[in-house]
């Protein structure tokens, strides 16, 4: 830029600082400029103001807080300008680290005034880098205090946290106006949440405890924090007033407290904590092995069970998994007669085998879903049901929720849809390699050959029901899609559709889930994406992929449909997966009870209130169990 464009900018922002009455109008002419060429103006100006930095020049440098507050405005709306700008900026940072270490050993009065002055630009300047590093939105400007706090206490990204004490250390001293050090009202946040977490006698949510540890232990784990002997005790003494004034009757609630609150404790007198599989389980609730009486229940159900059969005319019924599926738990049947496609979908159905009453239905409402951590599962029903007498493996007479759907093979209609509660044999357990190999060189079973045809053709008229958002898209995109699994994956989302749809249109109690997408949070996505696109540097580009998937909003469960942006469908629900997400038995009780038996006006008030607990419970979990799962797998790789 030319040193008389620069000097007029610089003669402009120096008026707008010194003349408050007058600031529309200088601040009018400042941005009516070409934005791009003002925006190179002035990060040529912060350049050569500090790479001509001297202790002994008296040349007023305040009038770089106002090209720096100026600057979001230059920047809105231009995320290539806005990498540039951080680029710069990062320059301009050593710059001045460089500076500040190599200060003269002794400062006169003038150079003292100029030293300071140049850490307040460095501060303002910081303060800007991590406005524009982790997307605060534009309606806020904080300092870097108010930055720390927005990002634990109101976006609660743990992973924003964690990269900005690493790229500004000191933050993890930062007190509050009040004085008041963070990592105290870090541990308040935790101490609130561990007391939601053990006053309910079957025990609250997780999250945000868990969150709030993680939170305290970076701030103890990072080489900066200035914690004193006396600070260690009063955060010790805060923690000992609490557990002292807490009441607790219930073991398993007191046991809970000990153990959260002697972990904290232990961090803060510097012990490392325990990274073991015990503590891991004890920590998240997880039980990797069921209990003698859930054991001896399942050993009554599959012999009560053992001997299922049926004298109906057997269909040609085929289930289709990855390598290492452990339960089987929906399967396909399709002919076509007429033009009109008969479509089968088999589905597990846990609900026939054990209802309300039985504490093995009370262990899988406990755990939610099956997990999964490498090659390994933690299942949700043990495995001599879930992976056996309840999964669909061939030969076998199975009980099954099926679901019947004949379709216009010319206009895609749905011509009429019903549902069975029926015992089934699966003709045969197939992978999805075997699909995808068979539908390319043929096979010499006919009807299989004939199945794998039809399932084909239909797929893409079941693909109508939904329309995936690009963003939504993008987060669940499985780069080991084949043809296979699409085609079921279009099976299994058409059923979940047209059970929403059904109940929805009925008015009947019934588990949904829904996702919503708010328009800031749209705006947001979308000024993000661009935003990774335009950078080039890997560890950027992790940051603002943390930073989307902290945005994009997750799917829930919910007994009030609100429909499903991320699939683009006004009615979906979980109901092809009983073996593994408790949600699914939800979803089949509720078949069960409203489509294929009586129901009172009682019943309906009382479902509704119990999916509304249930919803709020898995979704309560939902966080801390994916969180889990990818610690478990830490831990096994490291011993």
């Amino acid at each position: 830029m030319s040193d008389k464009y620069n000097e007029d900018v610089k003669r402009l922002l120096k008026i707008y600082k010194n003349n408050p009455d007058y600031r529309d109008e200088y601040y009018d002419k400042l941005l009516s400029r070409n934005r791009n060429k003002l925006l190179m103006s002035m990060l040529d100006i912060i350049d050569d103001e500090i790479n001509n930095f001297n202790y002994n020049d008296e040349s007023d440098l305040t009038y770089l807080f106002t090209l720096l507050e100026l600057l979001p405005d230059v920047l809105r709306k231009n995320k290539f300008l806005q990498q540039t700008t951080i680029n710069r900026f990062s320059s301009v940072h050593r710059t001045i680290n460089e500076i500040i270490h190599v200060k003269p050993e002794s400062l006169n009065k003038k150079q003292n005034t100029r030293y300071k002055l140049l850490k307040n630009i460095l501060y303002k300047l910081e303060d800007t880098i991590l406005k524009f590093n982790y997307e605060i939105p534009d309606d806020y400007d904080p300092s870097k205090g108010e930055f720390i706090y927005y990002i634990i206490f109101n976006s609660k990204n743990l992973n924003h946290f964690i990269n900005a004490i690493e790229e500004f250390p000191y933050l993890v001293n930062i007190k509050d106006e009040k004085e008041y050090p963070l990592i105290n009202k870090v541990l308040d946040e935790y101490i609130s949440a561990l007391d939601k977490y053990i006053s309910n006698i079957n025990l609250g949510p997780l999250d945000d405890l868990l969150y709030y540890k993680k939170v305290f232990k970076a701030i103890l784990s990072s080489p900066k924090i200035a914690l004193n002997e006396e600070d260690k005790k009063i955060l010790l003494n805060k923690i000992k007033e609490y557990v002292e004034h807490k009441e607790l009757s219930v073991p398993r609630q007191k046991e809970k407290l000990t153990y959260f609150t002697n972990n904290m404790m232990l961090a803060i007198l510097g012990e490392e904590e325990d990274k073991t599989l015990t503590n891991l389980n004890y920590e998240y609730e997880v039980h990797e092995s069921f209990k003698a009486a859930h054991n001896i229940e399942a050993k009554k159900v599959y012999i009560l069970n053992s001997n299922l059969t049926s004298k109906k005319k057997r269909k040609k019924i085929y289930t289709f998994d990855g390598e290492g599926a452990y339960e089987l738990d929906d399967a396909l049947s399709i002919e076509k007669k007429d033009g009109i496609y008969h479509l089968g979908v088999h589905i597990a159905d846990p609900v026939a085998y054990i209802d309300k009453s039985s504490i093995l239905y009370d262990e899988a409402r406990k755990r939610t879903r099956s997990l999964y951590s490498g090659n390994e599962c933690i299942p949700m029903i043990p495995f001599n049901l879930s992976g056996d007498l309840m999964s669909l493996n061939q030969g076998e007479y199975r009980y099954a929720m099926s679901h019947y759907f004949d379709i216009d093979s010319r206009t895609g209609e749905l011509i009429k849809y019903y549902i069975k509660n029926e015992i089934i044999k699966v003709t045969k357990n197939l992978k999805y390699d075997d699909f995808n190999h068979d539908i390319v060189h043929g096979s010499d079973d006919e009807a299989y050959l004939d199945t794998l045809l039809h399932l084909c053709e239909i797929s893409p008229i079941l693909s109508q029901v939904y329309d995936e958002d690009k963003v939504y898209q993008e987060f669940h995109n499985d780069n080991s899609k084949t043809i296979g699994t699409s085609v079921v994956e279009n099976c299994m989302i058409y059923t979940n559709y047209n059970l929403a749809k059904l109940f929805a249109e009925k008015e009947l109690p019934f588990i949904y889930r829904c996702h919503k997408i708010n328009e800031k949070q749209i705006k947001e996505i979308e000024d993000l994406q661009e935003r990774i696109r335009l950078r080039s540097d890997d560890q950027s580009v992790i940051k603002d992929l943390e930073t989307l998937k902290n945005i994009f909003p997750r799917a829930y469960y919910t007994p009030h449909n609100v429909g499903h942006e991320g699939l683009g469908t006004s009615f979906y629900s979980h109901s092809t997966s009983p073996l593994r997400r408790f949600a699914d038995d939800i979803a089949s009780e509720c078949i069960h009870k409203f489509i294929l038996d009586t129901y009172t006006e009682d019943d309906i008030k009382a479902y509704m209130e119990y999916i509304e607990q249930v919803s709020d419970e898995i979704n309560q979990k939902r966080r801390s169990l994916d969180a889990y799962e990818i610690e478990r797998f830490h831990i096994k790789n490291n011993h």
